[in-house]
């Protein structure tokens, strides 16, 4: 098992794979989660997994100056620069930011769920959390794990700029219990010979998994929605487990 496939994954290679990861799906996005909260131009807002920055650049043309993303992909990264957009390289895990700085933390298209354990999407949780101020809201988009299941796709071929995409999943562990992953196997076959490999794994999680967690992190549960758009969610039918959580302040019989 290859524990840090995303430290090889996301590069050219992803972009070319990905071009319907637009601005247009963005803007749809960036837009029903700022539509969900009380969001003023000053909240500092935090991207983690901004990859190029194309939800960053939304919310900069929406007015809110004070935004930042946090990737660990340099070639993401450096579209991002291009754009002027302000980003750090880092991983979630360990995020090099001050706590409680931030009145919004995202997490779009599936930026949660990459790790080899449950132990260190637990940690990585723990970081979102840390560096919201209290009162914050965090918005996690999620696949839905039942509609993955009912629709996995086990293979397919496509042609991508001239180059045969072979692409094959499956599910590892048992999927009435936390922890199933998604793995994809991802073989391109360039012209004259040349063949790249990659793999994609993702943890994926219940609603009632996710929910317990925001338990233990005190984190209030606003709403879930269903797709890109912000529809309602549905938990057999909608493609996306997108939800909106809130941080909240300490229980003063804890302290």
């Amino acid at each position: 098992m290859d524990r840090t496939w995303y430290k090889r994954w996301f590069g050219e290679t992803y972009k070319q794979l990905y071009p319907h990861r637009d601005v247009r799906e963005a803007e749809a996005q960036v837009r029903f989660v700022l539509r969900a909260l009380p969001v003023t131009p000053e909240w500092r807002i935090l991207d983690i997994g901004c990859g190029p920055g194309r939800h960053l650049d939304i919310l900069r043309k929406r007015g809110h100056v004070h935004c930042e993303g946090l990737d660990l992909s340099m070639p993401l990264l450096r579209d991002a620069r291009a754009a002027s957009l302000n980003v750090a390289r880092g991983d979630m895990r360990h995020l090099p930011f001050r706590p409680a700085s931030f009145d919004l933390v995202t997490s779009f298209f599936t930026s949660f769920g990459y790790f080899a354990t449950f132990a260190e999407d637990v940690e990585t949780l723990a970081q979102f959390v840390s560096v919201l101020k209290p009162g914050g809201y965090l918005f996690l988009d999620l696949i839905n794990k039942r509609h993955l299941i009912k629709h996995l796709v086990s293979d397919d071929r496509k042609v991508v700029e001239g180059s045969e995409v072979i692409q094959s999943r499956r599910l590892e562990g048992l999927t009435t219990e936390p922890g199933t992953v998604v793995v994809k196997e991802i073989e391109i076959r360039r012209p004259g010979g040349e063949t790249e490999r990659f793999v994609e794994r993702v943890r994926l999680y219940e609603l009632e998994t996710m929910l317990e967690l925001a338990k233990r992190f005190r984190l209030r549960h606003v709403a879930t929605f269903g797709d890109e758009t912000g529809a309602a969610w549905r938990p057999d039918d909608s493609p996306r487990m997108a939800m909106l959580l809130q941080r909240m302040p300490p229980d003063p019989e804890a302290i």
